[in-house]
């Protein structure tokens, strides 16, 4: 299964339900999370298969 259908599988979408400590470990582990938790797990999972990956966020 590519990680692109891996990640939304495994992990809900939930609002609010963690907060900026959380790391790529905690979300997989605790199955949910929110917009940037989504992006943690498939960044890890990429550099593990040695496929390049970075997560940039910025507010304006």
């Amino acid at each position: 299964m590519p990680i692109v259908d891996w990640i939304p599988t495994n992990v809900k979408y939930r609002i609010g339900f963690s907060n900026v400590e959380i790391s790529a470990y905690d979300t997989v582990t605790q199955q949910a999370g929110v917009c940037r938790d989504f992006a943690h797990p498939g960044i890890a999972l990429c550099r593990a298969h040695s496929i390049p990956a970075r997560y940039f966020t910025a507010y304006h």
